[in-house]
């Protein structure tokens, strides 16, 4: 499930990118009436939508290690790439380049396609009969512990829930 969520998100990513590109040129005239903006906004659009592709997995990567329980690498992954590389990138772009918006919204991209990128390789890596030991046992911890609970015993949402993994009352 977890791989296919993926995939569904890339494909939703590109679905709406493709959306963006698509009312690209009359998006900064919805957003604002200034000229200025209006082309700044303009040329960031391609910067955003391919990005929204590199990122999504990532985003989607971030729930599944909330639910493996390793919120902690996940935050630390986020935070690395946020302080040592989109910020610094970003300052780097703007100050030294003089990039302006294009070198915010860039080292943005670059920082969490990299974050992503980070993301995919834990998550490929991951131990799942171990990771889910572990759910398991935080779950007894928290009262959730199902599985020597009488069929009629459970609340209809477990019993719907444990029927569609193919679990039956047998």
């Amino acid at each position: 499930m977890a791989e296919k969520s993926i995939y569904i998100g890339i494909l939703i990513a590109v679905l709406t990118a493709g959306g963006l590109f698509a009312i690209a040129e009359f998006l900064p005239y919805w957003l604002t009436p200034n000229p200025t903006y209006q082309i700044l906004i303009f040329d960031q659009i391609p910067l955003i939508g391919f990005g929204e592709i590199l990122m999504v997995p990532g985003m989607v990567i971030e729930g599944i290690f909330c639910a493996q329980g390793r919120v902690r690498l996940m935050t630390l992954i986020e935070i690395f790439v946020s302080w040592f590389i989109a910020i610094p990138l970003a300052a780097i772009l703007v100050y030294s380049y003089d990039f302006s918006l294009g070198g915010i919204v860039s080292s943005l991209v670059i920082g969490y396609s990299i974050g992503a990128t980070l993301l995919m390789f834990f998550f490929l890596r991951s131990d799942w009969e171990k990771l889910s030991k572990n759910v398991v046992k935080q779950s007894a911890k928290e009262g959730l512990h199902y599985l020597d609970t009488d069929w009629d015993l459970l609340p209809s949402q477990v019993q719907e829930a444990a029927s569609t993994l193919g679990y039956t009352r047998k």
